[in-house]
């Protein structure tokens, strides 16, 4: 039997070392294509306030670490997550600290594209994908001295 404590841990890991390997290193990135009439599909500089124009990731070279990222580690870790809360609240009635758990994931889901869209047009996706990939490795960190308490309760 696999417990749930070392599943997120890894699903967290993966998470943070997915967007430092997509991060848009010069070697698989490309300019940002400006707005013109041929292409609708680039950046419109009038919503940004980009000074210098930044590059993204290759279509190529991203669209298999995050089918792997939202396909794998946010539904394993959200699973183990889950399972991690249900067994510290141990043997109760869990409806209302589900519902809470729930709610701050909703506000999370809610404030996050607001903050990524303020971050990503300041500065472009080069400081996105940092703030991204530290988060989740802070998380990790965080993480780290909880593992031997799960283990004495076999979480």
């Amino acid at each position: 039997r696999i417990r749930a404590s070392p599943v997120l841990f890894f699903a967290l890991a993966c998470y943070g070392l997915v967007y430092l390997y997509s991060y848009p290193w010069p070697h698989i990135s490309e300019p940002i294509v400006i707005m013109n009439e041929g292409n609708v599909f680039c950046i419109l500089l009038s919503h940004t306030r980009l000074v210098i124009l930044p590059c993204q990731v290759k279509v190529w070279y991203w669209l298999p670490v995050i089918t792997t990222l939202f396909g794998f580690a946010v539904p394993t870790s959200m699973v183990s997550i889950d399972t991690v809360y249900s067994k510290l609240l141990g043997n109760i009635d869990q409806n209302l600290m589900q519902g809470a758990l729930v709610l701050v994931d909703d506000i999370a889901s809610s404030v996050a594209p607001i903050v990524t869209m303020e971050i990503y047009t300041a500065h472009g996706p080069s400081v996105f994908w940092l703030v991204l990939a530290g988060t989740a490795l802070v998380g990790l960190i965080a993480w780290l001295p909880m593992i031997q308490k799960m283990r004495r309760l076999k979480i």
